[in-house]
């Protein structure tokens, strides 16, 4: 009993000394200068700058309290503020002080905000502060805090090398038991804004921790991490990382995470974005890290398309300055309407972690899109660098080969080698690139640089050696069904709205829609919702043509202006409409207008001019000479019957020129005129082009019959007007010859010599009368 009572006295005595001390501590303590003393300390040891303006008040028993007002610290050897609080307040226990444990029972810290500054010589702002008294202690103190509660904190950190900066605000941080040894569960609540790439998302995370500072290791278990907001052009993004143990050994400088989960859905415009990634298992040391297969699956999926995609990512190594893949696997199915679109991806990867500098020298996609009858399959392959700070991607050598393949083209597929590069900047919205083919007998070459993704700002070059369009998109039938569809057919250039493109097209041979030409330049130039192909020019059928064409969906109008120029016009005609009508050499001028929503409404809103002028030629289907011969083999008819236009026969001209005013459809002339040595021709009438029919009266004058056989068989219709009447379809026309006319004006001819007969013979009677009469007056 006397030792229990020995015990309770020196237990009394302890503690009568202990409060003996506190209330000495308590009725001394000045707070004024406990403030100046360590304001001189700060100023003193790190040259920075330490206000207090709230109070410092102190609590005793049963704890040792502390509580602090406003208290602000500046940067090193500057004015400018680090750090700051609003208040804090520490309570440690008193009796394991004195075996050196600091016990905390509570340590809560409000309105704390931190600026850390990695400059651009890469030091740290805080690196004074980090700097410890060489002489070590004998014995380190240890530590307990029951909890911390960090409420309302703002935590900055500016990379002036990168020009990158990260904020964490609203931070609200509570734990359980923190301590050399200690478990307990944390959970973190901030609000995390990033400006490149652009971040702002509320960020929570909770989970189980393992603190062991004597062996110098920590664990967080059953971690779960969520992120809400936007990130870059994500938006109502929602992230959720689990993780079954994050693991760091710093003894062993060992960092490992286990069944690591991710999963996020999101928003691209208005498609929506779902991410799910699973890790087994990641190790790192201070060298290097690795892990076991990374499984990632994505979609990508809206109104328009549906976009499925998969990565398999083994054999992971990873260093503080590089990643390596041993094997990359990506394969995707995509869908966009009726088209469809399969591929794959098997290629080794490596990155540059400093520069965020990524590589896949063997990059090759395998590709399989459908679109109704239409395919394109086979391999492009290119090493590949993305360079993910500056958000660039550049495929140097791109090559591999395609296969196009449609039910529409009589070929029915073409194999295509491709050869050339691509590169594309999504930071700055631009791209460029070139791209060389052959397939048949064609060698295509192409340039591009786009100047803005969205609107699409597009220039280019396309040189062609070659082509026959027709080969692959042969002309449509001619029959009348067939027209009348295309006839029927809608215009619709509202997809001009969308475009933005200057371009140049070089075509060295070219046939399309039976139409051959050689040296064609096109320069082309979209924008606002008009397209101009403005200047172009071509050689073609021994002459040349030159010209305008623009078409604007503001009111779905074309205009088109050329001119051809000594071109030899049979050929002409024969290839682009199927026409033998005319045949000479000469040039043509064309100025026309027209607008509508079908082929119909077009060529019944057609207008404008036109002029031809041709030499050395003929009108095809009649030869008026032969027709005004079997004029002797008609007897007693007052006009001959409709003949049908025939091929074989021609009418000869050395010139022939006519203009025409076109109006609503309808080609009118007045002022037809063609010569022979036959022949003279003029006339009038119109052509219907929205009909397809044609009435128009040739007028045929006889003016030379000296020379050959037909002219001594035409010589009593010199100087009479034949009127011939050419009308019908313009497909199949017919001629009609008024053989009333032409009696009528021979008849009028043979009056008109028989009058001038008549009034020769009485101008020389009287001069006869008035010579006699002269004689005999004179008397001779």
């Amino acid at each position: 009993m006397k030792i229990l009572k020995y015990i309770a006295f020196a237990l009394g005595g302890v503690a009568a000394l202990l409060i003996a001390g506190g209330l000495f501590i308590y009725a001394t303590f000045d707070a004024d200068k406990l403030k100046s003393e360590l304001t001189q300390i700060v100023k003193e040891k790190k040259q920075r700058t330490l206000t207090i303006d709230g109070e410092v008040a102190l609590s005793f028993w049963p704890s040792i309290g502390v509580r602090l007002g406003r208290t602000r610290l500046s940067e090193h050897a500057s004015d400018a503020e680090f750090a700051a609080l609003d208040s804090a307040r520490v309570s440690l226990a008193v009796l394991p002080l004195l075996s050196k444990q600091v016990v905390i029972d509570r340590l809560e810290l409000a309105g704390v905000g931190a600026t850390l500054v990695r400059g651009k010589d890469g030091k740290l702002n805080i690196d004074d502060l980090l700097s410890t008294d060489d002489t070590p202690d004998s014995q380190s103190v240890r530590f307990d805090v029951a909890s911390i509660r960090f409420k309302d904190g703002k935590l900055t950190y500016r990379d002036e090398q990168s020009a990158r900066s990260v904020t964490l605000s609203a931070l609200d941080l509570t734990t359980g038991k923190i301590g050399n040894v200690a478990r307990g569960r944390m959970q973190l609540d901030g609000k995390l804004a990033v400006d490149k790439p652009a971040i702002a998302a509320d960020l929570a995370l909770a989970g189980d921790y393992d603190i062991d500072l004597d062996n110098k290791r920590f664990s967080l278990g059953a971690t779960d991490i969520r992120l809400k907001g936007k990130v870059a052009a994500l938006s109502e993004l929602d992230l959720g990382l689990t993780a079954g143990k994050f693991g760091f050994d710093a003894g062993a400088a060992l960092l490992e995470a286990e069944k690591l989960k991710l999963a996020a859905t999101g928003k691209l415009d208005a498609d929506t974005v779902e991410v799910r990634l699973e890790a087994p298992k990641l190790l790192a040391d201070a060298d290097k890290a690795s892990g076991e297969t990374i499984n990632i699956i994505a979609r990508l999926a809206g109104e328009q398309r549906l976009v499925d995609a998969k990565l398999d990512a083994s054999g992971l190594q990873v260093s503080a300055k590089a990643l390596q893949i041993g094997k990359l696997a990506l394969s995707f199915d995509a869908k966009a309407g009726s088209v469809t679109a399969k591929g794959s991806v098997d290629s080794p990867f490596s990155a540059n972690l400093q520069t965020m500098l990524f590589e896949m020298p063997g990059f090759a996609l395998d590709i399989d899109a459908r679109a109704g009858a239409n395919s394109v399959k086979g391999r492009v392959q290119s090493p590949l660098t993305a360079n993910l700070q500056a958000m660039r991607i550049d495929l140097a050598k791109l090559g591999g080969e395609l296969t196009v393949a449609s039910l529409q083209i009589p070929v029915k597929s073409l194999r295509l080698p491709l050869d050339g590069e691509l590169h594309a900047d999504f930071g700055k919205q631009t791209a460029s690139g070139q791209l060389a083919t052959k397939f048949d007998e064609s060698a295509l070459r192409s340039k591009f640089n786009i100047g803005k993704f969205s609107p699409l700002a597009l220039g280019f070059e396309l040189d062609v050696d070659r082509i026959n369009m027709d080969k692959y998109f042969p002309p449509d039938a001619t029959d009348a069904k067939k027209a009348a569809g295309q006839a029927d057919k809608r215009i619709d250039l509202s997809a001009l709205k969308g475009l933005n493109a200057t371009g140049v097209v070089r075509i060295g041979a070219l046939q399309a829609s039976g139409v051959k030409v050689s040296n064609l330049k096109l320069e082309i130039k979209a924008a606002d919702g008009k397209l101009d192909v403005a200047p172009h020019s071509a050689s073609l059928y021994e002459g040349t043509l030159a010209g305008s064409f623009s078409a604007d969906a503001n009111g779905n109008r074309i205009v088109a202006r050329e001119t051809l120029t000594n071109v030899n016009i049979n050929p002409l005609l024969r290839d682009l409409a199927d026409k033998d009508l005319l045949e000479g050499r000469g040039n043509l001028t064309l100025d026309i207008a027209t607008g509508g929503a079908s082929v119909a409404a077009m060529k019944r809103a057609l207008g404008g001019s036109a002029r031809v002028a041709l030499r050395d030629g003929a009108v095809k289907g009649i030869n008026i000479g032969k027709t005004l011969r079997e004029y002797k083999a008609i007897t007693g008819a007052s006009e001959g019957a409709a003949r049908k236009a025939i091929s074989t026969e021609k009418t000869d001209f050395t010139e022939i020129s006519a203009s025409f005013r076109i109006a609503n459809g309808v080609a009118h002339n007045e002022d037809l005129s063609a010569k022979s040595p036959l022949l003279r021709l003029g006339g009038s009438g119109d052509i219907d082009i929205a009909g397809n029919s044609i009435d128009y009266l040739l007028k045929a004058t006889v003016v030379n019959t000296a020379t050959g056989q037909q002219g001594k068989e035409l010589a009593n219709l010199r100087g009479v007007t034949v009127p011939v009447r050419l009308s019908g379809p313009l497909d199949a026309p017919a001629y009609q010859v008024d053989f009333a006319a032409i009696a009528t004006g021979l008849a009028k001819a043979r009056l008109d010599e028989a009058a001038k007969e008549l009034q020769q013979k009485a101008q020389d009677k009287v001069r006869s009368q008035v010579q006699d009469k002269l004689k005999g007056l004179f008397g001779r």
